[in-house]
């Protein structure tokens, strides 16, 4: 019976010297599984954002080939000169600018190249 008691002792205090280690490793993985879940939500929240962006870019590209198909065809009635292509050029620009996708400035166009051009033909 006193073996049986000592090895029961032997044992206890071999788990009371294991348990600090075990909590620690309890609340590290505890503190591991917080920040898991904080950087899951963060790249979830990333994805909506970077999907919302991708689907007003889309939008934005079919509005402005709708563009270019109309004043395509806006080109295609118009005698082919190079003064009437570069009309249709400026027109482009500026509806694409209107659109804050190019940044040059419409004026800026009409002053250095459509001006110029019209005066001479």
């Amino acid at each position: 019976m006193r073996n049986q008691h000592t090895e029961v002792i032997k044992e206890l205090h071999s788990v009371q010297e294991k348990k600090p280690i075990l909590d620690h490793l309890i609340s590290e993985s505890t503190f591991m599984v917080g920040e898991l879940e904080e950087k899951i939500l963060s790249a979830v929240e990333l994805l909506i954002t970077i999907k919302e962006g991708r689907d007003k870019i889309r939008a934005e590209h079919e509005l402005v080939m709708l563009d270019v198909r109309e004043l395509r065809k806006s080109v295609i009635t118009v005698s082919p000169s190079f003064c009437s292509a570069l009309i249709f050029f400026h027109l482009l620009l500026r509806k694409l600018w209107m659109r804050h996708i190019v940044l040059i400035h419409p004026a800026k166009w009409v002053r250095e190249i459509v001006e110029p051009c019209t005066k001479g033909c």
